[in-house]
């Protein structure tokens, strides 16, 4: 239940910290879609280059998949 808990913790940080108020900011400044976009770079490119053994498919899903929590925000 701690290891739940704790990734739990961990997503609801994540999405703070590319959808919260980075998104909400962006968006006054660029739109919303550019600012979608960057966003969901940013998260795959994390995810690619500081997650040892991932490959170009997981960080393109994981870009994908944050753009696609950006529009349901």
């Amino acid at each position: 239940m701690l290891w739940a808990a704790a990734f739990l913790l961990l997503g609801f940080a994540e999405e703070f910290a590319y959808r919260g108020y980075s998104q909400a900011a962006l968006t006054d400044g660029m739109g919303f879609w550019p600012a979608a976009v960057l966003l969901s770079a940013i998260f795959g490119a994390v995810l690619y280059f500081f997650k040892p053994m991932e490959n170009w498919m997981d960080g393109l899903s994981v870009e994908l998949f944050g753009l696609f929590w950006c529009f349901t925000l």
